[in-house]
């Protein structure tokens, strides 16, 4: 078993504190196991907490407040031996596997644009999902914006 101290958050307030757990990889286990590579990501660890460093950060511009930075902490007990194990703060879901997932989208119902392209020059796309009726000339009555996975696990 080892214990693990990761330093410098700055967030006072994290999932961890109400039952969240870091993510898993261990390449032994995927290697004992069918399946695809993401299936093998679980939650692991055992005595989680997230506390106040006492290291304070540096006062903000205006103000005198030195406030702390925060620790997550979490043993974890090694299943194999010459394993290699991966952490990670949520299930790992890659542009790869967005573009996938938006190809297998059916064309009838979901039409897809570009509304923008990121600072790194990947497309930024925008779902319309309708019936596939619509009339292209009317005034849409309703509107829905989703935002997902921008900042995956905060509070």
């Amino acid at each position: 078993t080892a214990r693990f101290k990761i330093v410098n958050f700055s967030k006072a307030a994290s999932l961890y504190e109400h039952g969240m757990r870091p993510i898993v990889y261990s390449t032994a286990a995927y290697k004992a196991k069918s399946g695809r590579p993401l299936d093998n990501w679980v939650p692991g660890g055992d005595c989680i907490s997230y506390d106040a460093s006492p290291i304070p950060r540096s006062p903000r511009p205006n103000s005198e407040r030195n406030d702390p930075y925060y620790t997550l902490s979490f043993s974890y007990t090694f299943e194999h031996d010459d394993d290699t194990v991966f952490f990670a703060y949520s299930v790992p879901y890659t542009y790869s596997m967005l573009r996938t997932f938006l190809r297998s989208l059916d064309p009838r119902f979901v039409k897809r644009s570009t509304l923008c392209r990121t600072v790194g020059g990947l497309d930024c796309d925008v779902l319309t999902v309708g019936d596939g009726s619509e009339d292209p000339t009317a005034a849409p009555t309703e509107a829905l914006v989703i935002s997902a996975r921008v900042h995956p696990g905060e509070a």
